[in-house]
C-alpha cells in the first residue's frame, strides 16, 4: 500500500475509532495495533497533514464519499448495500 493510502486509512481509522476522544491521529495510530499494519506511515506527520485530510471531518464531504463508494460497490456487486448491521453499543438507552 502506498504511503498516501496508508495516511488516508490512518485518518479514516482515527475518525471512526477515536469514539469522541481528543487523541490526535498520530498518537492514536502510534498507540494502537494499526501501527503494526500501517508501518509505512510517518506517525509524526499525521498530525500536520494537509487540509485534504481535515476535510474528511466535513459531513458533506463524507456523504459524497460514501455515496460514491456505495455506487462503485454496487457496480461491482449488485447485492451490495441491501442490508446493514448497526452496532448500538455507543447509543444511549431508549427513553434518555
Amino acid at each position: 500500500m502506498t504511503q498516501k493510502r496508508e495516511r488516508l486509512l490512518s485518518h479514516i481509522l482515527h475518525g471512526i475509532l477515536k469514539d469522541g476522544g481528543r487523541i490526535s491521529c498520530g498518537d492514536f495510530i502510534g498507540k494502537s495495533v494499526a501501527s503494526s499494519v500501517l508501518c509505512g506511515v510517518p506517525i509524526k506527520r499525521l498530525d500536520s497533514d494537509t487540509a485534504f485530510f481535515m476535510m474528511m471531518g466535513d459531513e458533506g464531504v463524507r456523504t459524497k464519499f460514501f455515496r460514491a463508494f456505495v455506487r462503485e460497490m454496487r457496480r461491482r456487486d449488485k447485492s451490495f448495500g441491501h442490508c446493514c448491521f448497526v452496532d448500538t453499543t455507543p447509543c444511549p438507552p431508549p427513553g434518555c
